[in-house]
């Protein structure tokens, strides 16, 4: 069993090496095909972990008119009290809001804009209050009792945000889903090709293997070895440049801006080994088989 196994894998590399130019464009479609359903896939679970941090953020934020007066907010906050769907109301003055800016935005390319403010340049900030409300239903009453309040100018709703994320979330899932689904089908075809080639250079030699009595398990298996070889390769490539590209590039805009948010790429991991070699054995291995089960009319 070890000696046919070695048998196996000895032909598939020579498979591999003598299609040359057929295996390297097996390899580089395979590569841009399980590359790109790691891409869409990283975007659908960021994309969903921030509308979870949305959802638990129930809070709406009301923004006062920059010449309200001390009365004016004070009034205007015991009114949001009174209101029975506001659970908590908090104050946050233009000179908090400053600060709480410079503390999300503490790196060197804000730096000397907030330093024009502690110059004595006058703060745009408004004030406003942080609503925090009790359930998602009772959202469109609060914000119309809300912005009724004299001295309020605007208001904020996270809700809204969530549900534009949401939708940009089904354009890239509906869109990448049949981007997915061709590139796969162009993947499988590709490689079909390839081992089309090698079944073809090896037709005489295979048509004397089956005349004395070869199984065509025996003939079959080092085809599914070299589509095993190009799906590997290919898993690695893609592989490789997923972690790249999502430890340098995009946890370094997180980094840069922190309002946006991540899944660190341990918990990506899994995922993408199960994308990139998982889903890369299956294409090649799939492949393969279709096509000597055509010619070998199996």
């Amino acid at each position: 069993m070890k000696f046919r196994l070695f048998t196996f894998i000895k032909e598939g590399f020579k498979g591999f090496f003598r299609n040359g130019l057929m295996s390297v464009a097996s390899i580089l479609v395979l590569f841009s095909s399980l590359f790109l359903i790691g891409i869409f896939t990283t975007l659908i679970r960021n994309v969903n972990y921030n509308l979870d941090e949305m959802q638990d953020f129930k809070e709406l934020i009301c923004y006062m008119e920059l010449d309200a007066t001390d009365e004016q907010i004070a009034k205007a906050e015991e009114e949001m009290k009174s209101f029975s769907h506001a659970t908590n109301v908090t104050f946050v003055s233009k000179e908090e809001a400053l600060e709480q800016e410079k503390q999300k935005y503490n790196n060197e390319e804000y730096k000397q804009l907030f330093e024009m403010y502690e110059n004595g340049r006058a703060n745009p900030l408004p004030d406003a209050f942080r609503v925090e409300y009790d359930s998602v239903s009772s959202l469109d009453t609060l914000e119309e009792q809300l912005i009724r309040v004299d001295g309020v100018e605007s208001i904020r709703n996270s809700n809204e945000i969530a549900q534009n994320i949401e939708k940009l979330k089904n354009i890239i899932t509906i869109g990448g889903t049949w981007l997915m689904v061709l590139l796969v089908v162009v993947s499988v075809f590709v490689i079909a090709n390839t081992i089309k080639i090698t079944y073809h250079s090896r037709e005489l030699e295979i048509g004397i293997m089956r005349y004395i009595g070869a199984t065509k398990y025996y003939i079959t298996m080092p085809f599914v070895f070299e589509s095993m070889i190009i799906s590997a390769l290919s898993a690695g490539l893609g592989y490789g440049a997923q972690w790249y590209i999502y430890t340098h590039l995009i946890e370094g805009i997180t980094q840069k801006y922190q309002i946006i948010k991540i899944l660190p790429f341990a918990q990506m991991n899994e995922l993408f080994l199960i994308i990139y070699f998982g889903a890369g054995l299956f294409i090649g291995v799939f492949g393969s088989i279709v096509t000597i089960r055509k010619y070998m009319k199996v």
